[in-house]
């Protein structure tokens, strides 16, 4: 006290909270006093401390963001207003926007709920979080998610030839579409083709990468899709757009017993004069895939009668018997041609009958003759068919028309002796037996009486 009453002192403190000031005789410590409560507030907001970790985030997820308010002196500011704001990225708070304010609780802090970006392109989201003249920087990296799907570069449907093939690049996407670096295992099916071939393999990994890529071929014409199908899950998929196949150049034809691929290839036929055989020319790559029908020259071979023609079809209509070969197909250019297999043609129906005097091929016909009552007539019934080739001879029922006399031997038969009994004039007919429709008749037939062979005396001239 220095021979004083009183003495002077000031008091301080950087700490909040509240205490008393007391003073204690240094000889009596009976001898005491103590001042009123002193309590020492926050100062002003200072700093932001971090509390939330920067670790990176998956994209889509949800992260509780906080962080403690306080003074120079590290002292918690309460009751103040925190504002936290992304300022890259796309992702939103619990309010669905790209900010929203916090009051700091007791302790000084604040605290929000963010959903992270979708978009991996952002790299990362950033934060700036501010209270008054305060501010500080959250920044976490993105990363994706699990794979979800696969998609297909290109995209859209392609179209091939036989034998070409198609570069695919697949992509391993999350559920945003992010790509996802992996190592995971796809396999690699071709729907709507089983002959579609995979290069380098149909068994693929991405070997720590978002991409792989491989060729797919096929050298049979059609439409098929690409499928990618992770071994793991078979939940997570992609597929192409529609692969079309078309025959590739034309390489050679195949005769055909119908247009338009159809039927079968024509192979050795027995066929009659009364036949027609339309056959087609179909055109076809050289992996076997069928083109159209294709104009070609029609030929023959050996002695089938001749064949010249051009175009995608040709009616076989024969009218000569008794030929056999085959008829050949020839494209233009070094297109290879095709042959049938062998035709042989016999003769058709029966059709015309003819009463001939021989019974070879072409034989004379009877027309108009005479004889005698002393001589007899032998006749053949020969067949025809509708073009004029020679059948044989032929059974039939013959008659005699206007004449008298005996014919022999009985019917039905191919040939008959008629041998007259009087004079008179006729003819004689034959029908085929096989068929009423076709028969002949010769010409007039006259008998004249023979040469005398008795006399008779009679009573008048």
């Amino acid at each position: 006290f220095s021979n004083d009453s009183t003495l002077s002192f000031s008091v301080s403190d950087t700490t909040a909270g509240s205490f008393t000031v007391r003073a204690v005789n240094a000889s009596n410590s009976n001898v005491t006093g103590e001042s009123g409560l002193v309590t020492v507030s926050a100062a002003a907001a200072d700093h932001l401390v971090r509390l939330t970790a920067e670790d990176p985030i998956t994209v889509g997820n949800d992260r509780l963001l906080q962080f403690k308010l306080e003074d120079v002196y590290g002292n918690e500011i309460s009751n103040a207003t925190v504002t936290f704001t992304r300022v890259r990225g796309n992702g939103t708070f619990s309010n669905g926007l790209s900010n929203i304010s916090a009051t700091t609780d007791g302790n000084g802090i604040a605290e929000a709920l963010y959903t992270a970006s979708t978009d991996l392109s952002y790299g990362s989201d950033s934060i700036d979080v501010v209270s008054g003249s305060v501010s500080s920087t959250y920044v976490m990296t993105l990363q994706a998610a699990s794979v979800s799907y696969y998609t297909f570069v290109p995209s859209t449907d392609q179209n091939i030839t036989a034998g070409g093939s198609v570069n695919f690049t697949i992509t391993a996407r999350d559920q945003y579409g992010n790509g996802v670096v992996n190592s995971g295992t796809v396999s690699i099916s071709t729907p709507g083709s089983s002959t579609a071939t995979v290069s380098p393999s149909s068994s693929l990994s991405f070997s720590n990468d978002s991409t792989l890529s491989f060729s797919v071929s096929d050298n049979t014409a059609g439409s098929f899709t690409v499928r990618a199908v992770n071994s793991s899950n078979s939940n997570i998929k992609g597929e192409s757009g529609l692969v079309t196949v078309s025959p590739a150049a034309l390489s050679y034809v195949l005769i055909r017993t119908e247009a338009n691929n159809g039927g079968s290839e024509v192979g050795d036929l027995n066929i009659t004069t009364d036949d027609a055989v339309t056959m087609y020319a179909a055109g076809y790559d050289q992996y076997d895939n069928y083109i159209s029908d294709t104009d070609v020259t029609w030929s023959s071979t050996g002695t089938l009668e001749s064949v010249s023609a051009t175009g995608s079809k040709y009616t076989f209509s024969p009218t000569q018997a008794g030929g056999s070969g085959q008829i050949v197909a020839t494209p233009s250019g070094s297109v290879t041609a095709d042959q049938t297999g062998t035709i042989t043609v016999s003769t058709g129906a029966l059709a015309e009958l003819r009463l001939q005097t021989a019974d070879w091929d072409g034989g004379q016909t009877l027309g108009d003759t005479s004889i005698t009552a002393d001589e007899t007539l032998t006749l053949y019934a020969v067949g025809y068919d509708a073009d004029d080739n020679y059948i044989g001879l032929t059974s039939a029922n013959w008659s005699l028309n206007g004449l008298s006399g005996t014919l022999s031997p009985g019917n039905p038969t191919t040939s008959v002796t008629f041998t007259p009994d009087q004079k008179g004039s006729g003819s004689l007919q034959a029908t085929a037996s096989s068929n009423s429709q076709v028969s002949d008749r010769t010409g007039s037939i006259t008998v004249t009486a023979g040469t005398v062979s008795y006399v008779l005396i009679r009573d008048e001239a």
